[in-house]
């Protein structure tokens, strides 16, 4: 399907395969998983936002793969590979056949997997990990424990916006909590606070105005600027606190000022509740996310002053190398695996330690196996993860003991390069798995 509009896009009734120069997260956020199979566009890259709403959907996405549509017609057969980031137009029947067979061996790892769902996420020399998941719409959160989730650690809100025409009301922020506490249990749900700009949704700045929307009024300087969109939501969040454990966090805090200054309106927001009776968690839980290397860097003062802290690899990575993550053209250079992003989130993981505050990873990063080894040997004990791979990261947990995490960690700190990083992570990726399948 080629060069829908956004209207037509919604509207899908079929099944399709989506060819396109460029998807919007709010385009995407709209797509209709029962018809649309997966999307390819020229524009974006794997760490946009555009893909992370796709892999909340479990849509198969290959986001920022350059210019190809010259090369296609609608309704030609195609393969769409969102694991190895390939488009196969026109595949031959030995390339169907052979990627039938791959489909099928999946869905029975999957099914393997699924055992795993009460099993708890221990190491195999006895260390309890917690594996959350990340959802981007309430629906997701029955996926999450389906397949055995330890609450949700990460809950973005951006979808009541880019999903409606208007502003949510603070009902509409409501309910969305609601649904989500009913269904977990009584496990954790951390909400993140608006986090917009940037590649996610245009701010009240025109696009002349706003030059570099990266570096530009977004997620907590937006709504710091925009106090009741900001209290609007920080009353649903702290009314649903009565009916579960609901933590906040604050995205992209760059400066302690900031961190003050939403804390101080979280404070009168609650004064404001109590006045009219209204039930809330007075000592709800608050955190932050790490994804500067300013908040990276301060992270001793911040800690003193929060009782939690995620740090999303995700922005970590594009402020730390300075690579704009939905940007095709140098998506070469953002990479999990660089030693600048490695010592700072080493860094932020023993400070969080020391304080005694508990400390999760959440972007894309913590959702890849290939990782799992490192961030346990760094120290991390909390992985906020998609749902879809709840049960592989689990699998891998369980395979492996923290003395060899460590060993894993050690070695890739003495590198110098994102290129003998990831190398040597994708070897210690294929022993374990090989492992596990033996």
């Amino acid at each position: 399907l080629l060069g829908q509009r956004r209207e037509t896009l919604a509207s899908i009734s079929e099944p399709v395969v989506i060819l396109a120069h460029n998807l919007t997260p709010s385009e995407t956020a709209n797509l209709d998983r029962r018809f649309v199979k997966g999307f390819a566009t020229e524009l974006g890259g794997p760490g946009s936002h555009t893909a992370i709403v796709a892999e909340g959907l479990e849509i198969p996405a290959v986001v920022g793969i350059g210019p190809f549509l010259a090369d296609v017609s609608g309704g030609e057969p195609v393969i769409l590979d969102g694991n190895q980031g390939v488009v196969i137009l026109q595949p031959d029947e030995e390339t169907i056949a052979r990627y039938r067979l791959e489909a099928e061996v999946a869905e029975t790892v999957a099914a393997s997997l699924g055992q795993l769902r009460d099993l708890p996420a221990e190491t195999t020399d006895g260390v309890r990990v917690q594996i959350r998941g990340n959802i981007e719409f309430p629906e997701e959160v029955e996926q999450c424990m389906r397949r055995g989730s330890d609450g949700i650690g990460l809950y973005r809100t951006e979808f009541l916006y880019l999903t409606s025409q208007h502003e949510p009301s603070e009902e509409d922020h409501y309910r969305a909590y609601r649904k989500v506490i009913d269904t977990i249990d009584g496990k954790p749900m951390v909400v993140r606070t608006l986090d917009l700009g940037s590649d996610k949704m245009l701010t009240e700045k025109s696009p002349e105005e706003e030059r570099n929307p990266c570096l530009g009024l977004r997620s907590i300087r937006l709504s710091l600027r925009q106090l009741p969109m900001f209290r609007t939501q920080l009353r649903a969040i702290l009314r649903a606190s009565a009916h579960g454990d609901v933590r906040v966090m604050f995205p992209l805090v760059s400066t302690i000022i900031e961190l003050r200054q939403a804390k101080l309106v979280l404070a009168d927001v609650m004064e404001d509740l109590a006045e009219h009776d209204i039930d809330f968690n007075p000592k709800l839980r608050i955190g932050m996310m790490v994804e500067t290397p300013a908040a990276a860097m301060m992270l001793d003062a911040f800690i003193q002053e929060v009782d939690f802290v995620s740090v999303g690899t995700n922005d970590l990575i594009q402020y730390t190398l300075a690579v704009d993550r939905g940007n095709k053209d140098v998506a070469d250079l953002y990479s999990a695996c660089d030693p600048a992003v490695l010592r700072l989130l080493k860094r932020s993981l023993d400070i969080a330690a020391q304080a005694g505050v508990s400390a999760s990873v959440c972007g894309q990063m913590s959702g890849s196996v290939m990782y799992t080894q490192l961030l346990l040997g760094l120290g991390l004990r909390e992985l906020s993860v998609p749902a879809a791979v709840i049960p592989e990261i689990k699998q891998a947990v369980r395979s492996v003991s923290i003395a060899d995490c460590q060993a894993v960690a050690k070695r890739v700190l003495e590198m110098n390069s994102a290129r003998d990083v990831k190398a040597f992570l994708r070897d210690q990726k294929r022993r374990l798995l090989a492992e596990t399948v033996a």
